[in-house]
């Protein structure tokens, strides 16, 4: 769990596992991280900027588009390069984390979602969640983005979390907030 709760480690555990996880641009942990950070080399299709220990999905800001050292976010708001190092202190200075520690901050691909995805969403990517135990996997959901969760998959901020059979692989009940 401990692991789990370090998006930066579990990238590690993932990549020494041959397991396909988004390309790492960056990462941030102090100030002069920040100031000296070559924002020009960002991809212009669009980033996105994680804390390592974010908790419910705050601190995450997704960049669909980066010109002229303007970004775009997934909401269409925009953004400065000030603005974003202001929001990457913010996560250094424990904004975002469960206990308000101090943290790490990464900017990481922005993944886009496969075709079949766009007739369920229009906006950010679905995640697909499966727990192993024993190395059977035994319980599985997807987390579907909303225009209310502002394109994140996370429960807390008004995704759609679907329970799935792991069996036959087909939904089984869906719930918004706390309503089934």
């Amino acid at each position: 769990k401990r692991i789990a709760d370090d998006k930066l480690e579990m990238k590690n555990v993932f990549l020494k596992s041959s397991i396909k996880t988004p390309t790492l641009y960056s990462i941030f942990y102090n100030r002069d991280t920040i100031v000296n950070y070559d924002w020009d080399s960002l991809p212009k299709r669009g980033f996105v900027i994680k804390p390592a220990r974010g908790y419910a999905g705050s601190g995450i800001l997704p960049i669909k588009k980066w010109e002229n050292g303007i970004a775009t976010s997934s909401s269409n708001q925009e953004y400065t390069i000030k603005q974003l190092e202001s929001h990457i202190l913010d996560i250094l200075e424990g904004a975002y984390s469960l206990k308000f520690l101090p943290d790490n901050a990464f900017v990481e691909e922005r993944l886009h979602p496969h075709p079949f995805f766009k007739k369920l969403t229009s906006v950010g990517i679905p995640d697909l969640r499966v727990i192993v135990f024993n190395k059977i996997p035994i319980m599985a959901m997807m987390r579907l983005s909303t225009a209310e969760s502002n394109g994140k998959a996370n429960l807390h901020q008004g995704a759609i979390g679907f329970g799935i059979d792991v069996r036959t692989g087909i939904t089984t009940n869906a719930i918004l907030y706390d309503r089934r």
